[in-house]
């Protein structure tokens, strides 16, 4: 009982010492460099750049239906990348046969291009050679999905998310033999690119 006393009084007198500094510079770094003078405030008007987000928009919230416009303006830039390649294949004496950009999750029995984006077969599961799911848009598709059977491919690099252009056959609507894959927009032949320029 008596040592308590002690500790406690040892306590008392420590925070009534710390008490009695308050206020008062304990140390001080960099006292050479000098100190700033006090400036008036002065009050700034902040404008937002940008675009507005709407009023009902919530911070770190995003809405289902503008998922699904992203996802699908991706998609629908891909095939009018896809189209305008093609047509300039046929302009530039292409004689192999125009293929179309078919709908994902829909039978065709010939060699067509098919345009959307990798999904894995299981909601957050792994994605592997056997689990490649290809999921169409909203407009043409109406998000519909095949399995994408890669074993005619070499060589590949896919992710979730990713938005590409399958060259295949798709005979039972729900499995795509994929023959090539695009996974991304190439740059403009230099050919093009001199004709366009001169």
């Amino acid at each position: 009982m008596h040592i308590s006393n002690y500790v406690l009084l040892l306590l008392l007198t420590s925070f009534q010492h710390a008490f009695l500094q308050r206020g008062q510079v304990v140390s001080t770094l960099n006292s050479s460099i000098a100190k700033a003078a006090a400036a008036e405030p002065r009050f700034l008007h902040a404008e937002p750049c940008g675009v507005q987000l709407p009023a009902r928009h919530l911070y770190m919230m995003e809405r289902l239906e503008d998922k699904v416009a992203a996802i699908n303006s991706r998609i629908t830039a891909w095939k009018k990348w896809l189209g305008s390649a093609l047509a300039a294949n046929q302009a530039a004496g292409d004689t192999t046969q125009a293929l179309e950009v078919a709908a994902v999750g829909v039978p065709v029995q010939e060699e067509s291009y098919f345009v959307g984006r990798v999904v894995c077969e299981v909601e957050g599961g792994a994605l592997n050679d056997t689990a490649v799911v290809l999921e169409g848009d909203s407009h043409i598709s109406e998000g519909g999905r095949a399995q994408l059977d890669l074993s005619q491919l070499q060589t590949y690099r896919l992710f979730p998310g990713q938005v590409i252009a399958v060259k295949g056959v798709n005979p039972s609507g729900s499995r795509i033999l994929a023959k090539h894959i695009w996974t991304h927009i190439p740059p403009p032949s230099p050919h093009k690119a001199a004709t366009a320029a001169g």
